[in-house]
């Protein structure tokens, strides 16, 4: 099906593309969702944006592009509930950890940590940095960093082991280069690896 709404009406090319693809969109897009629910709403927006897409011009191969905007659509609204989620949840831990503050030094402490910690995490390689951020800082599983880039979970599982491998390297030796600071790199690595 190469038509678009310039050789046939949008209606009859919307219901056309809906009766071919629909059925595949929904299974394909039911691997990313929590609801059925969630699938019919970015099955909706999916269509809206190719219908649109497709009045201004010619679409090659309509069911790559539903896919590819459906994809898109997921993600996105994926990653959207997952910043609110994180939002909310730093909210309640700001409120709880208001009256718990930690004494100056530790705090200190803390801050020096994370600064080496993200210092460690840009000299992984590109690729073992993406999916170490991915994972461990924004929390995304390995089956959602794997569909996220493209690469396979094993290949995931294996840039992780190498990451915290890494970082923990770095950071062991960063520690026992200052000898006047207890070595506070495990404490970290546990805090990260988890």
């Amino acid at each position: 099906m190469t038509s678009t709404p310039h050789t046939a009406s949008p209606h009859d090319w919307l219901a056309e593309l809906v009766a071919r693809h629909g059925p595949g969109l929904r299974a394909y897009l039911s691997r990313f969702a929590q609801s059925s629910a969630d699938v019919e709403d970015w099955v909706q927006e999916a269509l809206l944006k190719v219908c649109a897409a497709g009045l201004d011009r010619e679409i090659d191969n309509p069911r790559a592009y539903l896919f590819s905007v459906a994809r898109n659509v997921a993600l996105g609204r994926l990653e959207h509930r997952r910043v609110r989620f994180s939002a909310r949840f730093d909210l309640e831990l700001a409120a709880r950890t208001r009256s718990e503050a930690p004494p100056v030094h530790e705090a200190a402490q803390t801050d020096r940590d994370v600064r080496q910690l993200r210092a460690a995490i840009e000299r992984l390689p590109a690729r073992c940095r993406e999916v170490f951020v991915l994972c461990k800082i924004h929390g995304f599983s390995q089956k959602e960093t794997s569909q996220i880039l493209g690469i396979s979970t094993s290949t995931i599982e294996k840039h992780l082991s190498r990451g915290l491998k890494q970082c923990r390297a770095m950071l062991l030796g960063e520690a026992a280069q200052d000898a006047a600071t207890p070595a506070p790199a495990g404490r970290l690595l546990r805090r990260v690896s988890r």
